[in-house]
């Protein structure tokens, strides 16, 4: 699973200290300054091929994984290797951003409450909280790319002054076959994080996902 300890305090601190301002948004790295700020518009992401309500008629038997466009890339290294449980993180050179990924089985998980209600419980193990301490952060701006349409993600933003960095972290569950993706992505002051987002999505397809008999 992708790190959760330095962003649990960040979370709590955003809560209390940005109680009215606009959702979409928490800490990162533990800072106590931390600001959030509203998500983005315009992605698909609760629509499309695989929607969070599309995800109730997939075969049991199939599998999610990422894509991996970055192999012999010379523009990106291995910023964090394979941990053996799914988790591993790539470092693009000329922004200094750092992409993160996991993907895994799903166990315990409500396959009833459906994919969105446990994306959201992915999402929250990634800050170490129950769902309702996130909820009012969590928004569905960002979705992930397959080779037939968006695939609707849950997906929580903001920026550590501290750090000098801003971030998305976002997940996607998919209950009927007990497998979730999670993919982050951390960059430093001057980077927009969402433009960055689009930019990588594009080219070289960063959050690609494949959801089908994988083996």
């Amino acid at each position: 699973m992708t790190s959760t300890s330095r962003r649990t305090v960040a979370l709590t601190a955003a809560a209390l200290t940005f109680a009215g301002a606009l959702c979409g948004c928490a800490g990162v790295g533990g800072a106590s300054d931390t600001t959030p700020s509203a998500p983005t518009t315009g992605a698909p992401s609760a629509t499309g091929r695989l929607g969070f309500d599309a995800g109730a008629a997939l075969d049991p038997s199939w599998q999610a994984q990422w894509g991996d466009p970055f192999i012999g890339s010379t523009d990106f290294t291995v910023h964090t290797p394979d941990d053996g449980d799914g988790s591993w993180a790539y470092r693009e050179e000329a922004s200094g951003c750092v992409l993160g990924y996991w993907q895994g089985r799903l166990d315990g998980f409500d396959a009833a409450a459906g994919d969105q209600a446990a994306s959201d419980e992915l999402l929250a193990m990634q800050f170490d909280a129950d769902v309702d301490k996130i909820a009012v952060y969590v928004g569905d701006d960002i979705s992930y790319v397959s080779f037939d349409g968006p695939i609707a993600a849950r997906s929580v933003a903001g920026a550590d002054r501290d750090a000098g960095v801003t971030y998305i972290v976002s997940a996607r569950a998919f209950a009927t076959i007990a497998s979730g993706l999670v993919a982050t992505l951390d960059c430093p002051d001057g980077v927009d994080v969402y433009a960055k987002w689009a930019e990588l999505a594009a080219d070289p397809g960063a959050f690609t996902a494949v959801v089908g008999p994988l083996g």
